[in-house]
């Protein structure tokens, strides 16, 4: 009996431990509802146009993603779960932006790097195909990520999305989003990120999100992503968490302002004076009108 019991602690043990080096999945986080604003209304009211016709979403799933997220903003449902992983929250700001998107004609994509069993051995894997945004099936393809594992093959991420991006018409704008903690990426981030600005050049813009610590020297690492493009943004997930913020972000990085002559000049100012603030139609109302 005694050998028995000690087989089997020694099997758990073995279970824990492949856990731990292949990142199997975990229980998944339930966050707490997220009630999205609504801004289809900037479309209709000529606030905003669209920026892109494309987004392309590179998602870390490395090890390090499985640390516990630090920074706020996430909370589990029914218990708050003081700390959910930085690859959970990732899947979390998706399904967040996914709801908020408004409807207009916009492709997206997504990938994940990372190694081990949570890529299938691969690192790099689509898990979503270029193709028309659809709020459900994207968020069902969101929900498909498994887990997070092994080293940070950034650089194949990239290279496999320069032929991803191939397929695009060049006359279209693309928009790449990378989400990550900014931790063990790689030594040539700024080549990796001009090579991938061959593909299009200006008509490619690359925004992050950044999910590590506060305090590490990965925030700037990853920012400077987006600095290299020349015309991206970047994030933290903190900053894009609540439904306002999120309006937010979706306006910086998939929209642009409305300049053209047939909009009233209050409704120019209107936007002016809250160009980095979300519009609702209440604050332009008399705009509008």
């Amino acid at each position: 009996m005694l050998n028995k019991i000690l087989s089997q602690d020694k099997a758990l043990l073995v279970a824990c431990s492949l856990v731990i080096l292949s990142g199997c999945m975990p229980k998944p986080t339930i966050f707490q509802p997220f009630s999205a604003r609504d801004i289809n209304n900037k479309f209709s009211s000529g606030l905003f146009t669209p920026k892109t016709e494309n987004l392309y979403i590179i998602i870390d799933s490395s090890a390090s993603m499985n640390k516990p997220y630090l920074s706020g903003g996430y909370q589990g449902e029914p218990t708050p779960l003081e700390h959910p992983s930085r690859f959970d929250v990732s899947k979390e700001i998706l399904q967040r932006l996914a709801l908020t998107i408004p409807t207009f004609e916009l492709n997206t994509a997504i990938r994940t790097f990372g190694y081990g069993s949570c890529n299938n051995w691969y690192s790099t894997v689509q898990h979503r195909s270029l193709q028309a945004f659809d709020h459900e099936q994207f968020i069902k393809a969101v929900d498909t990520l498994p887990c997070a594992s092994g080293g940070s093959p950034f650089t194949a991420a990239i290279e496999q999305t320069k032929k991803d991006l191939q397929t695009i018409p060049e006359s279209e704008q693309i928009s790449v989003l990378i989400l990550s903690d900014g931790e063990h990426l790689s030594f040539n981030t700024e080549d990796l990120i001009k090579q991938l600005k061959t593909t299009r050049g200006n008509k490619l813009c690359v925004d992050t999100i950044w999910l590590g610590k506060e305090g590490s020297s990965s925030q700037a690492e990853l920012a400077s992503l987006a600095q290299y493009s020349g015309c991206g943004q970047a994030f933290t997930a903190k900053k894009v968490a609540s439904p306002k913020n999120m309006a937010i972000f979706v306006r910086k990085t998939l929209m642009n302002t409305v300049e053209a002559n047939d909009i009233s000049d209050s409704l120019k100012n209107c936007i002016k004076t809250n160009q980095d603030e979300y519009i609702d139609l209440a604050l332009c109302s008399d705009a509008v009108q």
